[in-house]
């Protein structure tokens, strides 16, 4: 049978099969169709429950299954491929100097490297400037938005970013410490700050419940907005691919 149920990310509809097995068990397909199974004995509400815990393990699931399905063109750092940075478009170049450095204006981003054809080092290069520009740019919005909700959260806290490739951010209330994915860079600023006051709401309430949304919502009223905008397919394919740290 099939059910559909109100999660804090949104309604999730999940086919559910009793089995003879001990415990509840929930798979996310390929396809993007959610399968519950679950012991003979056990009531609608706890498969319920146990449904709506996993609702964020669920939705990221859910993400991955529609970047892989996009169909688009394969980010192969060659001149002319399409870039992102602050959720604008930017054309890669790639041009030959005695060399290596980058630049960017008016929509492009050129990478100046000694063989144009050593795509490992365009890649490096590329790479590095991301993380240079996040580096810079992601501290000072999140001082600003942390400054501006001070009297809710207070003022002190331990800002880390990295290269996380499953959340855009994470936070540890006991250790006022926040985690903010470099990631970010690829998207416009109205959405870096919508992560950032997510992060900052878990600061009065630890869990994504009634509580936490009604904080949310006073200080980010169109959070989902900006939910869905970090789900764009075309940024996340091309992002999946710069900070793989693969070489090529």
């Amino acid at each position: 049978m099939v059910k559909s149920i109100n999660t804090p990310s949104g309604i999730i509809s999940y086919e559910l099969t009793r089995k003879d097995i001990k415990n509840i068990n929930l798979r996310v397909k390929s396809n993007g169709k959610i399968k519950v199974s679950c012991p003979m004995r056990s009531s609608y509400g706890k498969v319920d429950n146990f449904v709506i815990s996993r609702h964020e393990w669920i939705t990221n699931a859910l993400d991955r299954q529609s970047v892989k399905a996009y169909n688009m063109p394969k980010f192969n750092y060659d001149d002319g491929d399409i870039l992102y940075y602050l959720g604008d478009e930017y054309t890669l170049r790639v041009v030959e100097n005695d060399r290596n450095f980058i630049s960017s204006k008016q929509g492009e981003l050129t990478v100046n490297i000694k063989d144009k054809r050593d795509k490992n080092m365009v890649a490096m290069g590329i790479l590095k400037w991301y993380t240079k520009q996040a580096n810079k740019l992601l501290p000072m919005l999140f001082f600003q938005e942390s400054t501006k909700y001070a009297d809710m959260f207070g003022s002190d806290f331990d800002l880390r970013l990295s290269d996380n490739k499953s959340r855009w951010g994470s936070c540890t209330p006991s250790l006022r410490k926040i985690m903010l994915s470099r990631r970010l860079i690829f998207f416009d600023i109205d959405s870096i700050n919508a992560v950032i006051k997510h992060e900052l709401a878990h600061m009065s309430e630890c869990n994504h419940g009634a509580s936490f949304y009604g904080v949310l919502e006073k200080i980010s009223p169109n959070y989902k907005q900006y939910k869905n905008r970090l789900k764009q397919a075309n940024i996340c394919s091309v992002l999946a691919v710069i900070f793989s740290k693969k070489t090529i």
